[in-house]
């Protein structure tokens, strides 16, 4: 599979002249701020291409705009799906209007047009995996949401299951450290992780349009304020519901109970800060985050990513020294 150049992510295929692509090697991978400019100049975009084979490739993505405002249709020039580590973003296509955050993967459907826009007011940055055609067919019927659909996802974006997460997130410190023995293996995670990534996919129909909205609307709160308290009753009020009604649609919108929801935003941020930054105290990350204590924090993060805090912090850094000192990282 040919993997887009950079700035083909984040062009619109309208505008693009004579598209240029490549296969990058892990030797010549584009630096996670060689971002796509803005026509201010400006850097708004960047990637990192982290493996590729024919049907897929992985990445780490960065995106600093800040717009509440929804930005001019684009399309992707690949097949795409997106995970944000930490921020949000309002995602528009024809499939529908979603607000993808730590708990959801965003769906790109390769010349679809769409628009995004920021109403937390922050930037987010994550991962994501580009599919060929032949490939997210594949993942589509493995899915089953066809539809009577061919070549799209019905959907603009799905609930993260916990299996998901957590291979999500071994998967990408593994690339990090380069600690994947080979493209075989690679492969195997890829399929793997795929057919495990999103929750059963909703039943559509159950929840109504003004009760969905009040749902996306608090989204964005705990979004913008993982870390603080927060009471269901100022939540409901908010949605115009009653906490009971509240309860009800957001689990059937999201897939997941307020309070699991907020907990897995704190805990994909905690993540992707230890991955970045292993030395730091796991009692001040606990705090920081809005959790009563250290001792819950790590119950909570073994459930969701399958290890304990410590013991990421030490795998990271024994695969730093191990790739400082020129030896392979131990898998």
């Amino acid at each position: 599979m040919q993997l887009p150049q950079l700035a083909e992510l984040e062009q619109n295929a309208a505008l693009a002249a004579g598209p240029r692509e490549r296969r990058p090697e892990p030797s010549a991978l584009s630096p996670l701020d060689a971002a796509m400019l803005s026509s201010t100049g400006t850097a708004k975009w960047g990637i990192k291409w982290l493996a590729s084979s024919a049907s897929y490739g992985v990445f780490r993505w960065r995106c600093r705009d800040t717009s509440a405002d929804a930005r001019r249709e684009k399309m992707q020039s690949c097949n795409l799906l997106t995970f944000p580590h930490e921020g949000s973003f309002r995602l528009r296509s024809r499939a529908g209007t979603a607000l993808v955050g730590p708990n959801e993967v965003g769906l790109f459907v390769r010349a679809v047009p769409y628009q995004t826009e920021h109403p937390c007011g922050c930037g987010d940055h994550g991962s994501g995996i580009c599919l060929s055609d032949e490939l997210l067919a594949s993942l589509l019927e493995d899915w089953k949401v066809l539809g009577g659909r061919t070549g799209a996802f019905p959907y603009v974006a799905l609930p993260v299951s916990p299996p998901g997460m957590a291979a999500l997130a071994r998967l990408l410190s593994d690339l990090r450290e380069g600690s994947v023995a080979g493209s075989l293996e690679l492969d195997e995670r890829v399929t793997s992780l795929l057919s495990m990534l999103v929750a059963p996919p909703l039943a559509s129909g159950t929840v109504g349009p003004r009760a969905q909205a009040a749902v996306v609307a608090a989204c964005e709160t705990l979004q913008r304020r993982y870390a603080d308290p927060i009471r269901l009753a100022d939540l409901a009020a908010e949605a115009g519901l009653t906490r009971f009604h509240f309860c009800r649609v957001f689990k059937a919108t999201t897939g997941l109970s307020i309070d699991r929801y907020r907990a897995r935003l704190r805990i994909q941020v905690a993540w992707t800060r230890l991955l970045d930054d292993p030395d730091q105290d796991l009692s001040a990350l606990a705090h920081e985050l809005g959790f009563s204590g250290h001792s819950y924090f790590g119950v909570l993060f073994r459930r969701y990513l399958g290890l304990a805090p410590s013991a990421m912090r030490r795998d990271v850094r024994r695969s730093r020294a191990a790739v400082a000192s020129g030896a392979k990282p131990r898998a």
